[in-house]
């Protein structure tokens, strides 16, 4: 469609005059030109009143009320329950044999340990049988065909041989020669 010139001369001004009077009305409606109007002052103070509300009404008001809680259907709340049990006793059986586990390694370690002494003393020249028993292992039993008095004086005052024997879990030493003679010394 080909307009001729005066009818864009004419949709030219038509458009100006249209922003002529949207820039008219927004002068006129703009708070300068109503400052001394008596009803936008009332407006504006209004407005003003309503700002401080909702400013007042975002400011911190602690902490947020606590959702309530799901209400759980029984099945659910069973199953749930049942779960948990399982789970419970898994770990109360998983603790159980980190337990046992730990035992059985205190037992190997001084059943060791009393080895590596009858080795030890039979090294020295002293023939000298050392074995751990009792339920746990904990009592180290030195049999020595010439245990006395000193020689136990002499075992039981060498502190890096107590030392050694309470970190290996010994809890007493027992020395006999076999006979007649036995001494028994509580280690805890």
């Amino acid at each position: 469609m080909a307009l001729s010139r005066e009818n864009k001369a004419f949709l030219f001004s038509l458009g100006g005059l249209l922003v002529f009077l949207f820039i008219l009305g927004r002068v006129l409606s703009s708070p300068s030109s109503q400052s001394t109007d008596k009803a936008g002052a009332e407006e504006r103070a209004r407005q003003a009143r309503v700002r401080a509300n909702a400013a007042e009404n975002l400011s911190w008001a602690g902490p947020p009320t606590p959702l309530p809680t799901p209400i759980e259907s029984p099945a659910v709340r069973k199953a749930r329950e049942k779960e948990e049990a399982k789970k419970a006793r898994e770990e109360a059986k998983a603790a159980a044999r980190e337990v046992e586990r730990k035992r059985q390694d205190g037992i190997g370690a001084r059943r060791l340990l009393a080895e590596i002494l009858e080795k030890g003393m039979l090294a020295q020249g002293l023939d000298v049988h050392a074995e751990a028993v009792g339920k746990e292992r904990k009592q180290l039993r030195i049999t020595y065909i010439l245990a006395n008095r000193p020689f136990t004086f002499r075992e039981v005052h060498d502190k890096e041989f107590m030392e050694t024997i309470r970190a290996a879990g010994f809890e007493s030493l027992y020395f006999s020669n076999g006979y007649d003679f036995a001494e028994s010394y509580n280690l805890k």
